[in-house]
């Protein structure tokens, strides 16, 4: 259990799961179509500063084909698949003119990373493994924590030894203490839950 929470010198550098890198927004070109037509798509509207807007594309062209693939419906022109960075040549026709264009897809744009939920306290980790009567742990953002250690999972006939972020911070025998045991009983109601010991542990002290 964490019971104080402050920056302490030596300290892990753990991930902070909270902290996540948004998806990019989904590609758009910037046009609509309007209609089927019987060798194209009719553009009905092209949105100004789009990318089919800088490719020179115009609100009533008929798209002929894109990416080399003919298009003539408008479920064919949405399969059409468009990625960040990519050239796609389209090839459209305007009052009887055949003509050539290119959508210029910018590249993917650099997402900041950003907190998952905001946190109004300040926040703290630990990590712990244990080997044998060894007790291995990490932290972060934490000065003070406490182990609640049960006769199922350590031998309490041999000293027990916590190594926090490096250092010996404990390294002794333990005493079974029937009140430890008997109050995390009352506050756990949990019979697979049995503490006969407590260690309080400030993080980068020595023992």
């Amino acid at each position: 259990m964490i019971t104080e929470l402050d920056e302490v010198k030596g300290e892990s550098a753990l991930d902070d799961f909270n902290v996540l890198t948004p998806l990019p927004p989904p590609v758009t070109i910037g046009l609509e179509p309007e209609e089927d037509d019987d060798s194209g798509v009719r553009i009905g509207r092209v949105s100004g500063g789009s990318v089919a807007e800088a490719a020179g594309i115009r609100s009533g062209d008929l798209l002929l084909a894109v990416d080399r693939t003919p298009i003539s419906t408008v479920d064919e022109l949405r399969s059409i698949r468009v990625e960040w960075g990519k050239t796609i040549p389209v090839v459209l026709e305007r009052q009887g003119e055949r003509l050539e264009a290119t959508l210029r897809i910018p590249e993917r744009p650099e997402m900041g990373r950003q907190q998952a939920f905001v946190r109004g306290k300040p926040s703290g980790r630990v990590e712990l493994v244990r080997q044998d009567n060894r007790i291995v742990v990490h932290t972060r953002g934490v000065r003070r924590f406490q182990l609640l250690l049960s006769p199922d999972q350590f031998d309490f006939s041999r000293p027990i030894t916590v190594i926090t972020n490096g250092a010996t911070s404990f390294d002794g025998p333990v005493r079974l203490d029937t009140a430890t045991l008997l109050r995390w009983a009352r506050e756990d109601q949990d019979r697979t839950m049995l503490f006969g010991a407590e260690l309080d542990i400030e993080v980068g002290s020595s023992p």
